[in-house]
């Protein structure tokens, strides 16, 4: 199974305009539209996923898709993401075993500077794991634009959504997320094909 598969979504224009259109008109849609435009999304993004795949990439996807909390859906990607980062160190390293032990932030900066990922995605996994932690540590959090900034193919739409009723704003945010980590694992497979190769399901 090739990454480029999943990545293929964003080299299709059909699509892509198709998908820049429904996200367009999640910033301009009453508010009790936006459940049946996220499902248009849902189904437009689903549609060309492969239907086999290993169950890293599986379950990962899965979960993005299929959890409706916002908490627990960046908590479990963020354990998925973390997942990919390990793979990627035992891949690099002989003998990976003291780096495996260090926290997600100082594995995603030892990719870094090993080359293994580009700037783009490793300011991405940055900003994820900032959102991740303040869910951690705040129980009463909720999204803020300004979580969004650091993600360029938002910025658009985020500049479109920021006069939007406080409902139809957190609604639309939430499902951005859902967008970002798609976003993020689909990069880390696209360049490390290897992902696919490794057999990890929930405990």
């Amino acid at each position: 199974m090739k990454g480029d598969k999943i990545a293929d979504f964003y080299k299709k224009e059909p699509v892509k305009a198709i998908a820049n259109n429904l996200l367009l008109a999640l910033t301009t849609a009453k508010t009790n539209d936006l459940p049946q435009l996220f499902k248009l999304l849902d189904s437009l993004i689903l549609s060309i996923m492969p239907k086999k795949s290993i169950a890293l990439v599986r379950n990962s996807i899965k979960t993005i898709f299929e959890t409706q909390d916002a908490r627990l859906m960046i908590l479990l990607s963020h354990l998925y993401l973390e997942k990919c980062l390990e793979e990627i160190i035992k891949k690099k390293f002989e003998r990976p075993k003291n780096i495996l032990e260090n926290n997600f932030k100082q594995k995603l900066d030892i990719i870094y500077s090993l080359g293994s990922i580009d700037e783009k995605s490793y300011h991405d996994i940055s900003a994820i794991n900032r959102i991740r932690n303040k869910f951690v540590h705040n129980l009463n959090y909720t999204f803020k634009i300004e979580d969004f900034n650091n993600f360029d193919e938002l910025k658009k739409t985020l500049s479109i959504i920021k006069d939007r009723h406080k409902k139809a704003r957190a609604l639309i945010l939430r499902y951005l997320l859902k967008i970002v980590l798609l976003m993020v694992q689909i990069d880390l497979y696209k360049n490390h094909k290897y992902l696919y190769l490794v057999n990890v399901t929930p405990e």
